[in-house]
């Protein structure tokens, strides 16, 4: 491929990739990072041996290769979303006040019924509900 074409081909696809993009990162510069990316892999396609034959699926293939940037691109965020100390302790914003207030009661509640148990049970109760063990595993583990 030509200078002159790939000039034409990023000139053409970055106004269509910014408008898919623009709505889903953060920043300007996430949005020219993830451009580069996928103008990259698809100049790396376009120069092997078999190239890219069908030119009429050019534009699906770029939307593809962009699907799959972006994918790598948010599972690259998430981690420092989850050290994130203040952004653990943002509310659900699908969540109003008053249930807030109810899960938390809620959860208070089963604190005290799980505490008020024996000891053998809130441990079998801990593991089928908070360690996700298979039930009749916990069962046979404690003779249940």
């Amino acid at each position: 491929m030509n200078y002159r074409t790939q000039k034409h081909f990023v000139g053409y696809f970055s106004k269509l990739l910014l408008i898919k993009l623009k709505p889903r990162l953060r920043s300007r510069q996430d949005v020219e990072d993830v451009q580069q990316i996928i103008f990259a892999r698809f100049f790396r396609t376009c120069g092997r041996r078999m190239g890219f034959r069908d030119a009429k699926c050019l534009g699906s293939y770029v939307n593809s290769i962009c699907n799959n940037v972006l994918l790598e691109h948010y599972r690259r965020r998430v981690p420092e979303q989850i050290d994130d100390p203040i952004a653990n302790t943002i509310p659900d914003p699908g969540k109003n006040a008053e249930q807030i207030v109810v899960d938390e009661e809620t959860k208070r509640i089963v604190r005290e019924i799980l505490e008020s148990l024996p000891e053998r049970d809130q441990r079998i109760l801990r593991e089928i509900f908070l360690e996700e063990r298979d039930k009749d595993e916990v069962c046979k583990d404690y003779g249940v």
